[in-house]
């Protein structure tokens, strides 16, 4: 993640590059959206909690970043 404030050896500006939007479903319904911007860190570390969730249910996170790349990740429920 860059801030768009930072520069390489040669000192040009790096442009800003960073997740700009994380979407967390379960089973298909959303239920976590975050905004985020350039104070977000390198490599984030995000935790939630999913209060009525069961074994076998989906959970799909999804994001997008400020030069629209997208990303995902998805994963089954095991208590």
């Amino acid at each position: 993640m860059t801030t768009g404030r930072s520069k390489n050896t040669a000192g040009d500006t790096l442009p800003a590059h960073f997740v700009q939007q994380i979407k967390a479903q379960l089973n298909g319904q959303t239920v976590l959206e975050i905004q985020t911007s350039t104070a977000i860190s390198k490599n984030p570390y995000l935790t939630f909690y999913l209060a009525n969730a069961k074994a076998g249910d989906q959970v799909l996170v999804t994001w997008v970043d400020n030069q629209g790349m997208t990303g995902q990740g998805e994963v089954q429920v095991k208590i």
